[in-house]
């Protein structure tokens, strides 16, 4: 059973990120942390993101999960609790890109703290994207983390290997790959409802579960702002 809150995970290790990549120089100098407010999260799904000043530059957005309970080193999480967040990822990677679960290995406080300063080295990220067409439905899936070796599964109809970045790892793919997004850029996609259904169809994802949230959340609009993500 877990004894600790996913805000507290998403606290240190989104300080952890923020102050590996402001040592990156330029203008990652500047690298700011922004929290989606629960109205934000709903209609996203996305707790955080890491983002740079000036045109609203956007690195990559990050979904926290804690642990439900751990064995032999084995963590397990559960995903999509709420029957309709990870299909919202996935829609929502349309527009950022760059968006990434994570789940950090902590059960409890007392392993929190014998890894503080260093929390990255006991989390993992695995992106949205690379979770089987299967999973976007309305069921909810179970991730299990090796803490020995990062290998990370995924629960659904069966069992499926998952790929999976430890902290380094991740952030070495980012500074790598990583081409920061502007809001100009977001706009310009233009995401309708029809284009979602195209999409996710292309990728082979039969998605029930999408007229639901078509119907709670209506027409798609987007209100940017200095705060980058305002609805």
């Amino acid at each position: 059973m877990s004894l600790i809150s996913e805000k507290s995970l998403e606290m240190n290790v989104n300080e952890n990120l923020v102050n590996v990549i402001r040592q990156w120089g330029g203008l990652f100098s500047k690298a700011f942390i922004y929290g989606f407010t629960l109205r934000e999260e709903k209609y996203r799904g996305l707790d955080s993101s890491i983002n740079l000043p000036g045109n609203n530059r956007f690195l990559f957005a990050l979904q926290y999960k804690k642990p439900t309970n751990m064995n032999n080193n084995i963590y397990r999480f559960e995903i999509n609790t709420n029957r309709k967040q990870h299909v919202i990822l996935r829609i929502s990677s349309f527009l950022y890109k760059n968006v990434w679960y994570v789940f950090p290995l902590f059960i409890d406080t007392l392993e929190l703290s014998q890894c503080s300063p260093n929390f990255l080295d006991r989390t993992c990220f695995i992106n949205i994207c690379d979770f089987p067409p299967y999973t976007f439905n309305s069921d909810i899936h179970v991730v299990e983390i090796n803490s020995q070796n990062f290998s990370a599964s995924v629960f659904s109809r069966n069992k499926m290997p998952i790929e999976t970045y430890s902290g380094k790892e991740f952030l070495r793919k980012m500074r790598e790959e990583i081409k920061p997004t502007t809001v100009k850029e977001i706009k310009s996609e233009r995401l309708s409802w029809d284009k979602i259904y195209t999409e996710l169809s292309k990728l082979g994802i039969k998605v029930t579960v999408l007229d639901e949230i078509r119907e709670e959340r209506g027409e798609l609009r987007y209100r940017f702002t200095s705060g980058f993500f305002a609805l």
